[in-house]
């Protein structure tokens, strides 16, 4: 599995200073991967690893708790059953917060400003150790890392993310959807992409499409994802949503149509993760 962060630019109608992304920067786990695994199918000692953390644009789907911590922490999923990427369904799912067991452990400051919006302090870079584990239980496909509210329990029914509140059964079988599942180390999956898709000059209200094609290898069917979903606001009245195509067996095209509604003047922009996984 190979993820890449992108960044989308536009120009406004005249040009001026760049501003900051409208959509919420929160944690994402980068490039996450499984290092050793034995038993059937990578399913016992089951270790991980990745590259640490990176802050990407998101879409606010739900306030945060008022009830829990403005405290961001890293929670794992565990499933007991099952495996994915052989079509099985994950079954006896839980999230999981022991300290390194089934997630990293957060090392630098992780906090929300306030229960208003996923707004972080500006000091916070999330910060997370790169290896964790082990996991014995379910095969590859079922288990990630999220990040959520503080104040969990140990084992919990569901989480409070950006992306909503979830329940680790969903969360399981949903790919990589909210979080980067790892590969067991025998699959390959890699995506070469160009760093930008650029719209540039735009009106304040237009529409614009643009496009960059690259190369995918990972498998005869692979899937390709945007974590959190595929609509990025690079600013007030300026969205985009992006889509993928396979154009051959080695080529995907990924499709920005950006929408400006009295946009404002100047340079905008946003981020997101591509991931790519077998079908």
């Amino acid at each position: 599995m190979k993820q890449l962060i992108i960044s989308f630019a536009v120009l406004g109608a005249s040009l001026g200073v760049m501003q900051p992304s409208h959509g919420t920067l929160f944690p994402a786990i980068i490039d996450p991967v499984i290092t050793s695994c034995g038993g059937r199918n990578c399913s016992d000692y089951v270790w991980y690893a990745s590259s640490g953390t990176t802050l990407i644009d998101q879409a606010e789907a739900t306030k945060p708790l008022r009830s829990l911590g403005l405290d961001i922490i890293t929670t794992g999923l565990h499933c007991q059953n099952g495996s994915p990427l052989e079509g099985v369904p994950a079954t006896y799912c839980d999230f999981r917060s022991a300290v390194n067991s089934h997630s990293p452990t957060v090392v630098s400051e992780c906090r929300l400003k306030s229960y208003d919006s996923w707004e972080l302090t500006a000091s916070s870079t999330c910060q997370t150790r790169t290896a964790w584990g082990p996991h014995a239980g379910a095969s590859p496909g079922a288990e990630c890392v999220v990040f959520v509210q503080s104040g969990i329990r140990q084992t919990t029914s569901v989480v409070t993310t950006i992306y909503g509140t979830l329940d680790p059964t969903t969360l399981a079988n949903s790919g990589s959807a909210f979080c980067q599942k790892p590969l067991p180390p025998t699959t390959r999956c890699e995506l070469v992409l160009p760093p930008d898709i650029d719209h540039g000059s735009i009106a304040p209200n237009a529409r614009s499409t643009a496009s960059i094609d690259g190369t995918i290898d990972c498998g005869a069917t692979p899937k390709v994802t945007f974590l959190g979903g595929g609509t990025l606001t690079l600013s007030p009245g300026i969205k985009t949503t992006l889509t993928s195509q396979l154009t051959g067996a080695t080529q995907v095209r990924i499709t920005s149509t950006l929408d400006a509604i009295n946009g404002a003047p100047g340079n905008h922009s946003a981020s997101t993760i591509v991931i790519v996984s077998p079908n």
